[in-house]
């Protein structure tokens, strides 16, 4: 790979810069780099200068910005798609810190409407409980982190 991206750079220095160039500026590079380092990331982006010509570079812009590129993985194959609406996020807090801020706030609010419910008003329980849990949407508990 990095002798593809050698021959390249020598055989038209200008085009090849034209077409990292426009690959970092856009968002469907940018969605696939996600979470990469930043050595990974130039590594790609220049393979992928490297390796497609000006019409591929922006014909995957043109069809990947204001995208969301999806990607499902199998033991034999990588399904790639793109569409109009973003995936389900199923992944965790960003770190250990988040966790017990999400886990202290719903600590304290199930203690408060348990002590509403307890009090003899469970109608009141339940809206507190629903209230809270409308209320912990708004958190962004990976704050905790910094």
């Amino acid at each position: 790979m990095t002798n593809a991206i050698d021959e390249a750079k020598l055989a038209d220095t200008d085009g090849f810069l034209a077409r990292a160039a426009l690959l970092e500026g856009s968002d469907g590079f940018s969605q696939i780099m996600q979470g990469s380092t930043a050595e990974a990331r130039v590594f790609y982006r220049d393979f992928f200068a490297a390796v497609a010509d000006n019409s591929q570079i922006d014909a995957f812009i043109r069809n990947a910005d204001g995208k969301y590129i999806h990607t499902a993985v199998s033991s034999d194959r990588v399904e790639v798609t793109i569409s109009d609406q973003p995936t389900m996020q199923t992944r965790g807090y960003d770190c250990w810190q988040a966790y017990v801020a999400s886990y202290s706030f719903f600590a304290a609010t199930t203690a408060i409407c348990g002590a509403i419910t307890a009090a003899g008003t469970p109608v009141a329980g339940v809206a507190c409980a629903l209230a809270f849990w409308g209320i912990g949407t708004l958190p962004d508990f990976n704050a905790a982190c910094n």
